[in-house]
């Protein structure tokens, strides 16, 4: 389940001057949605995008324990089982990566507090390349 925001009111706002703060360069935002995951949502592996792009995931959850699940996972390639990355999704955390590389949400536990919400931004940045 998803909520998309108009891409060009969200450029106002404080959290997308912080990413433009701590990526080096210009970058120009293409999407941005909040995803809502709980332990019935059903995910399946995918890259953000088949040209480069800096995708970046933001928990926005307040409190998140580690037994709740949600992790993300990056995998070496899209018919890969090798996973490279796995990320916890601490409240507040941000992971900055090239929306090319094939990654999996695993489903929230059972025991979850509160759903996951992530926010999700897709972002173009000329050179890419040079900075992931």
């Amino acid at each position: 389940m998803t909520h998309v925001f108009d891409a060009n009111l969200f450029k106002e706002t404080d959290v997308w001057k912080s990413i433009e703060k701590f990526v080096e360069g210009p970058i120009e935002l293409v999407s941005n949605y909040i995803s809502y995951s709980e332990s019935s949502t059903i995910n399946y592996s995918h890259c953000d995008s088949p040209s480069d792009v800096i995708s970046i995931l933001l928990n926005i959850n307040i409190e998140w324990k580690r037994d709740w699940g949600g992790y993300t996972s990056f995998f070496s390639g899209p018919d890969s089982s090798e996973v490279i990355f796995t990320s916890c999704p601490e409240p507040g955390k941000a992971v900055f990566f090239n929306g090319t590389i094939w990654h999996y949400a695993a489903p929230v536990t059972a025991i979850a507090a509160f759903p996951r919400f992530m926010m999700i931004f897709k972002t173009f940045h000329q050179d890419l390349n040079d900075n992931i």
